[in-house]
């Protein structure tokens, strides 16, 4: 299965796999960086969910490390 890269940051980064046609599998799936386990977040079957999903988590992510650096 191929993937390609859509969008990435610090704390995750979004893939579409390139899958066959007639192949129910979710197309979207967000990854944590190696510097932060590098394991699966979860996936999506559509882009929207998954861009909503990435920038709110990405939000948090930055929230709770400016938290931690900070107090």
């Amino acid at each position: 299965m191929i993937i390609n890269r859509i969008k990435e940051n610090k704390f995750y980064i979004l893939y579409k796999r390139v899958i066959p046609k007639n192949t129910i599998c979710p197309r979207y799936v967000i990854y944590r960086t190696d510097e932060f386990d590098g394991d699966l977040v979860k996936d999506f079957n559509y882009l929207s969910e998954a861009k909503r999903f990435f920038n709110k988590a990405t939000k948090e992510a930055e929230t709770y490390e400016r938290i931690l650096l900070n107090g």
